[in-house]
């Protein structure tokens, strides 16, 4: 059997049970060798409206002291607030918000400047996602639609490809590992998760070809740091270090 592709790896924080806060949080990443973080922009203490410029300077420095990067920020607002009237500007607004801390942070540590949603399909959302693609450029940052299937590209979105996501979409004609060639370098943000038959479950347990998936991903040019996505996942500290062990990169301390 072929031996697994290994990377370095990012911790999404976003939908983690334990531990509580930043700090701990990042601490306990780092002492299962993860070499990154993915921010959840939707957390008290790392909302971007709750964040001043001092804030996230303590929010860089923590991740420079124990050598991690920043992977990007994920604000998994429900993708229905986008066109519903009565929350579709604070939507806007807090999307615009989140891509200014993902670009702060960024320059202030070795990280990338992504900011991961989950859009809505319907046409009416077009004008809607234009907009704030081009608030993304006006911030320079990258807008990553973690949707599948993903109808938004044309509009200026980059790609979150996640892997339980299109699982659950029960689309036959295409894997997780073939999306993620097919997004190549629009390819901003590639989480690892998996879909089991009562939902996620740790990836390389359910129906992802992990496997295919990794050597997907290890073709992505500029390279990429693959996000640990936790989310919806019982007993999240043994996924989270039995993940590392199969695929991450072994810190060197």
């Amino acid at each position: 059997m072929l031996p697994l592709p290994r990377f370095p790896l990012s911790l999404a924080l976003a939908g983690l049970s334990a531990p509580a806060g930043l700090r701990e949080q990042v601490e306990w990443a780092a002492q299962l060798g993860y070499r990154a973080v993915q921010l959840n922009g939707g957390a008290s203490g790392t909302r971007a409206r709750e964040l001043s410029r001092t804030g996230r300077r303590d929010v860089a420095a923590l991740l420079r002291r124990h050598e991690m990067a920043c992977s990007g920020v994920d604000l998994w607002i429900p993708a229905a607030h986008f066109i519903d009237p009565a929350h579709s500007d604070r939507a806007a607004e807090a999307v615009g918000e989140s891509l200014l801390l993902a670009a702060d942070i960024a320059s202030l540590t070795s990280g990338r400047a992504v900011l991961c949603i989950a859009t809505p399909s319907e046409p009416a959302a077009g004008g809607v996602i234009a907009a704030l693609s081009e608030r993304a450029r006006t911030a320079g940052a990258i807008l990553a639609d973690s949707s599948w299937p993903q109808r938004w590209t044309s509009l200026g979105m980059a790609a979150c490809i996640d892997p339980a996501t299109i699982l659950i979409s029960g689309e036959t004609s295409i894997s997780p590992a073939k999306a993620l060639a097919l997004a190549g370098p629009a390819a901003a943000n590639v989480r690892l998760s998996d879909l089991g038959p009562s939902g996620r479950v740790e990836p390389g347990t359910g129906r992802l070809d992990l496997l295919a998936y990794l050597v997907a991903a290890s073709t992505v040019s500029g390279g990429v740091t693959p996000v640990v996505d936790l989310r919806g996942i019982a007993d999240q500290p043994t996924v989270a270090a039995a993940v590392q062990g199969r695929c991450g990169l072994i810190r060197i301390t």
